[in-house]
């Protein structure tokens, strides 16, 4: 079993190699700049407007009506 020193030092040695991309440097200024995914589509619903190929489907609205009859909260 690990305990949660164990798990902090693991974590922390682990999140310092990341951040350096496993022991060099990361120089930012040479990377690419991407393109991203386009440019955003207009929403006709106004919700939210997303790159093109891009969906979403809304699982809750504010106020609606919940299974157990509460309200969907803030």
């Amino acid at each position: 079993m690990i305990t949660r020193r164990q798990f902090l030092v693991g974590s922390l040695a682990f999140g310092g190699l990341a951040s350096s991309a496993f022991g060099k440097k990361l120089d930012l200024a040479s990377m690419p700049i991407s393109e991203g995914y386009g440019a955003l589509v207009a929403d006709p619903q106004k919700l939210l407007d997303l790159p093109k190929g891009f969906s979403y489907k809304v699982i809750s609205s504010l106020g609606n009506s919940m299974s157990d009859g509460m309200h969907v909260p803030d």
